[in-house]
């Protein structure tokens, strides 16, 4: 059975809700797991999605890697 990218995300970190996804230590976290996801794992419109929750921007990413790069990007600019 396949699972989509939040909840495979929310597994791999232990998290009791999706929206713990988005603490900021998590982000972290996810940011490293996305650079080591297959992008042929799920579809563009899922990555897009996934981001789009994470950071409450709509984003376009076409790869695990780029996703990994916006994710990295924001959380500087909320450091800043």
């Amino acid at each position: 059975m396949k699972t989509d990218l939040l909840d495979r995300l929310a597994l791999q970190l232990d998290c009791n809700y999706l929206s713990d996804l988005k603490i900021s230590q998590n982000l972290q976290k996810i940011e490293h797991l996305l650079r080591r996801m297959d992008p042929i794992d799920f579809s563009i419109g899922e990555w897009d999605y996934v981001l789009s929750y994470l950071l409450g921007i709509e984003v376009r990413p076409q790869t695990p890697s780029e996703a990994a790069d916006i994710l990295s990007q924001n959380r500087k600019q909320d450091n800043v």
